[in-house]
């Protein structure tokens, strides 16, 4: 009988193979594989499906930071448990000999540590009938304990992505300000970083212009130039001066950019709880 620790070292272990690999084993055909090998009854399948799932998405979600793609929806094709349980046990009555066979899954066991069964005489009589344990399915807030948190860890990363994105526009406009108050020399600066830095850079620089800008000041970014002229004729010169500014502003959006991705990873959280939670 598994306890809660190899469930999750087994469904870690599906998620970690499944974004390996691409995606070219699918989630049920790496649960048929451990299920098989650790001889799981339908409900420890069921268990370890529902782990990997999350396992899985936690896996794609921190693949997807890491490369920094923000705009990238968070999709996979999920495992279902009873697709592994039909491959492995053809009938019912089959599935149902192997549960009572091994004792199958229990879900105090699996979730709040190690607890014996009742201890079966070692001789039997022959009117003897050993008690079947039966074998429930994890509660709906054993479940929901699994996505609350991952969803805890992914509002903390997001939290602290604000945080980074809000104290470097702050620092940025501090140096900004420290330097050449001219209106012309921030023209040219804005220009200067969306040329060096790209399109993307532009929340940034709107961000710092209101930091910088009186109370109320609409804003006009480059002087009123079209975005796409200075991307495709100004001609960038940094400086020494600039430089921190820039570096800075390059910090704000990687932290953007992963707040997006937070967000996006919080939505599919939420889409996909209700399904999973039966």
């Amino acid at each position: 009988m598994w306890t809660r620790k190899e469930f999750e070292a087994a469904a870690q272990k599906i998620g970690e193979d499944f974004v390996a690999l691409n995606g070219t084993e699918s989630i049920n055909d790496l649960s048929v594989k451990v299920a098989q090998a650790g001889g799981l009854s339908p409900e420890g399948i069921r268990t370890v499906v529902r782990l990997a799932n999350v396992a899985a998405f936690e896996q794609t979600f921190e693949k997807s930071s890491q490369a920094g793609d923000a705009d990238r929806m968070i999709e996979f094709a999920v495992g279902d448990p009873e697709v592994v349980i039909s491959e492995l046990h053809s009938t019912v009555k089959e599935s149902q000999v192997l549960a009572r066979a091994t004792n199958g899954y229990c879900k105090t066991n699996d979730y709040f540590g190690d607890v014996e069964y009742p201890k079966i005489p070692l001789e039997k009589s022959a009117a003897y009938i050993e008690p079947v344990v039966e074998e429930k399915l994890p509660s709906k807030a054993e479940v929901n304990l699994l996505f609350k948190r991952a969803e805890d860890k992914m509002k903390e990363a997001q939290h602290r992505a604000q945080h980074r994105w809000e104290n470097s526009i702050s620092k940025a406009a501090s140096l900004l300000v420290a330097g050449d108050s001219r209106i012309s020399a921030r023209t040219a600066f804005e220009k200067d970083a969306a040329s060096l830095l790209g399109e993307d850079i532009i929340p940034e620089l709107r961000m710092l212009q209101t930091y910088t800008s009186p109370k109320g000041s609409d804003i006009v970014l480059f002087g009123g130039e079209k975005i796409a002229t200075v991307i495709d004729t100004h001609i960038a010169s940094s400086s020494k001066v600039q430089q921190p500014i820039l570096d800075l502003l390059n910090v704000a959006n990687t932290a953007r950019k992963e707040s997006h991705l937070k967000a996006a990873g919080l939505k599919w959280l939420e889409d996909n709880r209700t399904g999973w939670i039966k």
